[in-house]
């Protein structure tokens, strides 16, 4: 049997820590109030005094796992919330699975998976092309890491859910040229397992520290971009850049909880239309390819450990001459590098506003 320390982190760790010692012969609680000859009279004071030295020689081990252990906390829930950046960059109902590798001795290695599922529905405002919209969402994440640790190694879980509103606003410029910009407030859920082993320093040892605990977080996430043609007369080509910002700070939170952290993309990106339609008798397939760089910087730098990606994609929109319905799905595939991160997902895009239900 695995001996084991849990702790509850929503109680908060600084404030007041409650351990658990599971040891085989038993359960022995943190209060020595047991071991009074008041509350257990038929206890032999040479046992009783064996027992009382155990676990004050395991203290110092405790207490050292808790001081590193919070600070670990701290640090993961600020990068955490780079993915959370990294969910609120996808535009389409995706779901993807990506690998960061190990870059130093006391970096972990991680590996996680989004699913992204937002609603966009915008409203004209005037004859100038102008326009507002809703935006919805809602983004998860499931993230496992491994890193090297003193007496061994550590493993570390995460799941997230995200909920996001907001609102967006676009307008012509010139005749080519659109100005748009967003902006949404998230609120997150983060559930996080952390097993350590504890550092013993000569103290009887005592297994892993497990924590396990939630937090909550709220989000602003504004964003700003451009949107134009390429070439004159290559209408279709269009080239789009913009920036992401995220404040993340977390809410309902004991002090160990407490984080905030700032984050921000850059995220240009190369649409070259749909330069390639297969046709099959009453039905056809429009291949758009897309090109996209972005570059991180703050916690989602530190969370993918790269300050920039390359993002292939490649989107397959159906056509039915026939069923125009059709004409408002497209699938797409997209592969993504960075210099320690790269991964892939699968996306499905609804152009809700096109469609008719009558």
């Amino acid at each position: 049997m695995r001996d084991k320390v849990s702790y509850s982190a929503s109680q908060s760790m600084l404030k007041n820590l409650e351990l658990n010692v599971f040891l085989s012969s038993g359960i022995i609680s943190e209060k020595l109030y047991f071991l009074s000859s008041e509350h257990n009279p038929y206890m032999p004071d040479v046992l009783r005094f064996f027992v009382a030295l155990c676990l004050v020689s395991c203290f110092p081990s405790i207490l050292y796992a808790e001081t590193n252990i919070s600070d670990a906390i701290r640090k993961n829930l600020a990068t955490s919330t780079g993915i959370i950046t990294f969910l609120t960059s996808q535009e389409s109902v995706s779901a993807g699975t990506y690998a960061v590798e190990k870059t130093t001795q006391d970096s972990p290695s991680s590996s996680f998976s989004t699913f992204k599922l937002p609603y966009r529905k915008s409203y004209p405002m005037h004859d100038d092309g102008s326009r507002w919209s809703m935006l919805l969402g809602y983004g998860r994440f499931d993230m496992n890491q491994k890193f090297e640790v003193n007496d061994g190694r550590a493993d570390s879980s995460w799941d997230a859910n995200a909920l996001s509103a907001g609102v967006g606003y676009s307008r012509k410029l010139n005749s080519d040229v659109r100005w748009f910009s967003t902006l949404e407030l998230a609120y997150s859920q983060i559930y996080h397992d952390y097993n350590v082993p504890t550092t013993t320093s000569g103290a009887p040892k005592i297994g892993y520290v497990t924590f396990d605990w939630r937090t909550n977080a709220l989000s602003l996430i504004p964003a700003i971009g451009l949107r134009f043609p390429i070439l004159p007369k290559q209408t279709s080509w269009q080239f789009e850049t913009k920036a992401v910002y995220l404040f993340t700070t977390s809410v309902f939170a004991s002090r160990t909880e407490e984080v905030s952290a700032k984050s921000t993309l850059w995220v240009n990106k190369i649409d070259f239309g749909e330069p390639l339609t297969v046709s099959m008798d009453t039905w056809g397939v429009a291949i758009n390819p897309q090109f996209k760089r972005t570059d991180a910087y703050g916690r989602v730098h530190d969370a993918l450990a790269t300050e920039y990606w390359y993002e292939a994609n490649l989107n397959f929109r159906l056509k039915s001459y026939e069923d125009k319905w059709w004409n408002n799905l497209s699938y797409g595939f997209s592969y993504l590098q960075g210099k320690h991160f790269r991964g892939g997902q699968l996306s499905i895009n609804f152009n809700l506003e096109q469609f008719n239900f009558k």
